[in-house]
Formats: structure tokens, C-alpha cells, sequence
């Protein structure tokens, strides 16, 4: 499961009490992630201070930048869990080849294939297989 907040209302500018819910989420051993579409880049963002396992931010929407162009940042404590790299291993050599395609909890950029929804949203009946 993963609580994605966001910390201002897009339409109003109203910030969110996220630290808040952080705290509530955290009790629960649930990571959160800070939405920072129209923050990051705009106002002062201290992720640790809210709270916060990750930040995003969107370049295109706070940082006049291309699109798509974004920032992710995540505490010392995930970094492992998202920024996995592919290991592959040869068959016949038993060479390793690491760094192959970037992967981050589980889905690959090369294909939504191998996109799963584990430990993302909370078990159901059924779930947890491969998303095509």
C-alpha cells in the first residue's frame, strides 16, 4: 500500500495538513509519497520534515521545463526498494550482468508488462498478478 498525497489542491492552492497525514500513515507502516506537481520548484520542499518516503515533482508544471520532465527523490531507507537494477545471469557462463534496464519497484521501463501492483495497493482477491 502507498499513500499518495498531495500538498497543495491544484484548483485552490489550499496546502494539505501532509505532515499530518504522514504521521497517520506511518502509524500504520504505510509509506507516503508527496505529490509535488505545483510545489517542487515553486516554494521550499523539505521532504524529511514532512514526512515524506518519496517526493515528486513535475518540470514541466513548476519548473518550465519540457515535458515530460519530472524529479523523484526518496529517503535513504527506500532508495534499495526503488532504484533496483535488472540482474541477469548468463546460462552457459554464469556471467552476471547488472545495470541492464533501470527498474523501480517492480516495473521495468521497457514494457508495462512487467508492472505489478504489489505491495502498491492494498491485497485483494485475485490481484497481485501481472498487469497487461
Amino acid at each position: 500500500m502507498l499513500a499518495l498525497i498531495d500538498h497543495v489542491d491544484y484548483q485552490y492552492g489550499n496546502l494539505h495538513d501532509f505532515a499530518g497525514i504522514a504521521k497517520v500513515a506511518h502509524e500504520s507502516d504505510v509509506p507516503v509519497l508527496y505529490n509535488g506537481a505545483y510545489t517542487v520548484g515553486t516554494m521550499p520542499v523539505d521532504g524529511k520534515a514532512l514526512g515524506a518516503d518519496f517526493v515528486v515533482g513535475s518540470g514541466h508544471k513548476s519548473m518550465a521545463s519540457p515535458a515530460p520532465s519530472g524529479v523523484l527523490a526518496v529517503t535513504a531507507e527506500r532508495a534499495k526498494e526503488v532504484f533496483r537494477t535488472t540482474q541477469i545471469e548468463g546460462d552457459v557462463t554464469k556471467r552476471r550482468f547488472g545495470v541492464k534496464e533501470p527498474e523501480m519497484m517492480g516495473c521495468t521501463l521497457m514494457g508495462a508488462n512487467a508492472c505489478r501492483d504489489d505491495g502498491l495497493v492494498p491485497a485483494r482477491k485475485g490481484k497481485g498478478k501481472t498487469l497487461r
